[in-house]
């Protein structure tokens, strides 16, 4: 029953459409930085589960209001190099972001993710320049990606890209690692090696989502 004291929109039913779309905006959101990792699972179950209108404005209330109606946000500079640097804590790049040809990622006992799977990649890839120390960095890939990592010195490190082996094209982005790993660990997840709850979780469950069956 609804409160005749609410707006009649806020009391209106809410579909697969207008779920995605507030998922969507909380996934760039994060991409942009502006919540945090936990925050944007928190907010995504929200999203996912809403109900009203209402529900929908309560977990976007404190974002930026989208452009729409043709018109578009100031063009910004395309950025060659950038720099992401952090201790204990979280260093992150979801959803739709502006990848650069060169990361530099330095990282203490901090974790990383860095989602190349629907962020366009330059067309000759990007370099990750790593400087990790008891760290973890997990890499959201295409299935068709290709992680080269021969230049990456292993200090008690390792990477993790079991995926690899299922690859039979590499035809999507090049993404080059260099660097010093210490006491550390790289772990690529790609769509067809990565349960299907793990992506639903972060990246949605509308019903254009394609998801590995």
């Amino acid at each position: 029953m609804s409160d005749g004291n609410l707006p009649a929109r806020a009391t209106q039913r809410v579909g697969y459409d207008e779920r995605e779309a507030a998922a969507e905006r909380l996934r760039i959101a994060a991409g942009d930085g502006r919540l945090t990792l936990d925050e944007l699972e928190v907010r995504l179950d929200a999203a996912l589960a809403a109900r009203t209108y209402a529900d929908l404005d309560e977990i976007t209330a404190d974002l930026p209001q989208q452009t729409g109606n043709g018109s578009a946000p100031a063009a910004r500079p395309v950025r060659e190099s950038l720099r992401l640097a952090v201790k204990h804590g979280h260093a992150d790049r979801i959803g739709l972001w502006e990848v650069p040809a060169r990361i530099e990622l330095e990282l203490q006992h901090s974790h990383s993710i860095l989602d190349f799977r629907t962020a366009p990649v330059p067309a000759e890839g990007v370099t990750i320049h790593l400087s990790a120390r008891h760290s973890s960095v997990r890499l959201l890939v295409p299935d068709d990606a290709r992680i080269e990592h021969d230049e990456v010195r292993w200090m008690h490190s390792a990477i993790n890209d079991r995926g690899a082996r299922m690859v039979t094209t590499w035809d999507g982005p090049v993404i080059r690692l260099v660097g010093d790993m210490a006491h550390s660990a790289v772990r690529v997840r790609r769509p067809s090696t990565t349960p299907v709850h793990w992506w639903r979780r972060l990246f949605g469950r509308g019903r254009n989502l394609e998801l590995p069956r």
